[in-house]
Protein backbone atom coordinates (compact mmCIF):
# COMPACT_ATOMS: atom_id res chain seq x y z
CA UNK A 1 0.00 0.00 0.00
CA UNK A 2 1.35 3.52 -0.61
CA UNK A 3 0.54 6.01 2.33
CA UNK A 4 0.65 9.85 1.21
CA UNK A 5 2.13 12.69 4.04
CA UNK A 6 1.45 16.25 3.75
CA UNK A 7 3.73 19.16 4.52
CA UNK A 8 3.31 23.03 4.32
CA UNK A 9 4.84 26.03 6.02
CA UNK A 10 3.70 29.31 6.83
CA UNK A 11 0.26 29.88 4.69
CA UNK A 12 1.31 26.01 3.46
CA UNK A 13 0.68 25.54 7.30
CA UNK A 14 -2.23 27.00 7.48
CA UNK A 15 -3.31 24.88 4.48
CA UNK A 16 -2.43 21.88 5.75
CA UNK A 17 -3.77 22.43 9.19
CA UNK A 18 -7.20 23.27 7.40
CA UNK A 19 -6.75 20.30 4.81
CA UNK A 20 -6.42 17.71 7.54
CA UNK A 21 -9.49 19.24 9.44
CA UNK A 22 -11.60 18.20 5.93
CA UNK A 23 -10.17 14.97 4.64
CA UNK A 24 -8.48 11.79 5.77
CA UNK A 25 -6.77 11.30 2.53
CA UNK A 26 -3.43 11.54 4.20
CA UNK A 27 -1.39 9.34 6.46
CA UNK A 28 -0.05 12.68 8.19
CA UNK A 29 1.24 15.70 7.81
CA UNK A 30 2.95 18.42 9.06
CA UNK A 31 2.47 22.11 9.32
CA UNK A 32 5.23 24.46 10.07
CA UNK A 33 4.45 28.06 11.69
CA UNK A 34 1.09 28.08 10.09
CA UNK A 35 -2.18 30.45 10.99
CA UNK A 36 -4.21 28.56 12.81
CA UNK A 37 -7.20 30.98 13.91
CA UNK A 38 -7.98 33.07 11.29
CA UNK A 39 -10.10 35.75 12.93
CA UNK A 40 -7.09 36.28 15.76
CA UNK A 41 -4.82 36.76 12.66
CA UNK A 42 -6.82 39.23 11.12
CA UNK A 43 -7.10 41.25 14.37
CA UNK A 44 -3.49 40.68 15.21
CA UNK A 45 -0.56 43.11 14.58
CA UNK A 46 2.51 42.16 13.30
CA UNK A 47 5.96 43.00 14.04
CA UNK A 48 5.94 46.27 12.30
CA UNK A 49 3.01 47.41 14.12
CA UNK A 50 1.20 47.03 10.79
CA UNK A 51 -2.71 45.60 11.49
CA UNK A 52 -2.73 42.13 9.37
CA UNK A 53 -5.92 43.18 7.69
CA UNK A 54 -4.18 44.61 4.97
CA UNK A 55 -2.22 41.16 4.43
CA UNK A 56 -5.52 39.01 4.68
CA UNK A 57 -7.40 40.70 2.23
CA UNK A 58 -5.24 41.80 -0.20
CA UNK A 59 -2.28 38.79 -0.30
CA UNK A 60 -1.97 35.90 0.22
CA UNK A 61 -5.58 35.00 2.19
CA UNK A 62 -7.16 36.96 -0.33
CA UNK A 63 -10.18 37.15 1.60
CA UNK A 64 -12.49 40.55 1.42
CA UNK A 65 -15.05 39.03 3.40
CA UNK A 66 -16.16 41.07 6.67
CA UNK A 67 -14.44 39.91 9.93
CA UNK A 68 -17.95 39.22 11.44
CA UNK A 69 -18.94 36.68 8.90
CA UNK A 70 -18.76 33.13 9.51
CA UNK A 71 -15.88 32.09 7.39
CA UNK A 72 -13.55 32.81 9.79
CA UNK A 73 -14.75 30.22 12.33
CA UNK A 74 -15.27 28.01 9.62
CA UNK A 75 -12.47 28.05 7.78
CA UNK A 76 -9.99 28.19 10.51
CA UNK A 77 -7.88 25.06 11.45
CA UNK A 78 -8.23 25.22 15.38
CA UNK A 79 -12.05 25.38 14.47
CA UNK A 80 -11.88 21.87 12.44
CA UNK A 81 -9.99 19.94 15.43
CA UNK A 82 -12.54 17.84 16.46
CA UNK A 83 -12.04 16.39 12.18
CA UNK A 84 -8.42 15.79 12.32
CA UNK A 85 -7.66 12.04 12.17
CA UNK A 86 -4.25 12.24 10.37
CA UNK A 87 -1.31 12.96 13.01
CA UNK A 88 -0.05 15.88 12.79
CA UNK A 89 3.69 17.48 13.76
CA UNK A 90 3.54 21.00 14.53
CA UNK A 91 6.78 23.20 14.61
CA UNK A 92 7.38 26.95 15.24
CA UNK A 93 10.06 29.12 16.28
CA UNK A 94 9.17 31.04 19.33
CA UNK A 95 10.34 34.37 17.67
CA UNK A 96 8.29 34.23 15.07
CA UNK A 97 7.11 37.79 14.00
CA UNK A 98 5.10 36.87 10.85
CA UNK A 99 3.10 34.22 12.67
CA UNK A 100 3.10 34.08 16.08
CA UNK A 101 3.96 31.16 18.49
CA UNK A 102 1.18 31.38 20.03
CA UNK A 103 -0.84 29.55 16.88
CA UNK A 104 0.85 26.64 17.23
CA UNK A 105 0.80 26.13 20.74
CA UNK A 106 -2.95 26.54 20.45
CA UNK A 107 -3.65 24.18 18.06
CA UNK A 108 -1.25 21.65 19.49
CA UNK A 109 -3.33 21.81 23.07
CA UNK A 110 -6.70 21.75 20.66
CA UNK A 111 -5.42 18.15 19.53
CA UNK A 112 -4.19 17.04 22.76
CA UNK A 113 -7.48 17.95 24.50
CA UNK A 114 -9.05 15.98 21.80
CA UNK A 115 -6.62 13.07 22.25
CA UNK A 116 -5.73 13.54 18.77
CA UNK A 117 -2.45 12.50 17.75
CA UNK A 118 0.22 15.45 17.34
CA UNK A 119 3.54 16.67 18.55
CA UNK A 120 4.40 20.40 19.18
CA UNK A 121 8.04 21.26 18.28
CA UNK A 122 8.95 24.92 19.54
CA UNK A 123 12.62 25.86 18.41
CA UNK A 124 14.20 28.70 20.73
CA UNK A 125 15.25 31.96 19.04
CA UNK A 126 14.13 30.92 16.12
CA UNK A 127 11.80 33.63 13.58
CA UNK A 128 9.46 32.32 10.85
CA UNK A 129 11.93 30.17 9.42
CA UNK A 130 14.95 28.22 11.00
CA UNK A 131 18.11 30.23 10.82
CA UNK A 132 20.74 28.51 13.14
CA UNK A 133 22.02 25.60 11.36
CA UNK A 134 21.73 23.37 14.34
CA UNK A 135 18.41 23.91 14.54
CA UNK A 136 17.83 23.60 10.54
CA UNK A 137 19.81 19.85 11.08
CA UNK A 138 17.48 18.87 13.81
CA UNK A 139 14.08 20.22 12.30
CA UNK A 140 15.67 18.14 8.84
CA UNK A 141 16.24 15.17 11.00
CA UNK A 142 12.73 15.13 12.75
CA UNK A 143 10.71 15.93 9.76
CA UNK A 144 12.51 12.57 8.30
CA UNK A 145 12.13 10.09 11.11
CA UNK A 146 8.62 11.63 11.43
CA UNK A 147 8.00 10.89 8.07
CA UNK A 148 9.64 7.39 8.16
CA UNK A 149 7.28 7.12 11.49
CA UNK A 150 3.94 7.43 10.14
CA UNK A 151 4.74 6.33 6.23
CA UNK A 152 7.45 3.15 6.86
CA UNK A 153 7.00 2.14 10.13
CA UNK A 154 10.01 2.94 11.26
CA UNK A 155 10.76 3.18 14.52
CA UNK A 156 9.22 5.85 16.40
CA UNK A 157 11.77 8.45 17.88
CA UNK A 158 11.91 9.58 21.91
CA UNK A 159 10.56 13.42 20.71
CA UNK A 160 7.39 11.76 19.41
CA UNK A 161 4.02 12.21 21.63
CA UNK A 162 1.74 9.37 21.35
Amino acid sequence: MIYTGLIGHSFGGFETSYIVGQTNRFKTAVAGAGVTDLLSFYLDIDSSDISNMERFENSQFRNRIAFTENEFLSESPIMNVKGINTPLLIWTGDNDKMVKSSYAIKMFAALWRLQKKSTLLIYPDEPHVIVNPVNQRDLTLKLTQWFDYQLKNSPKEDWMND
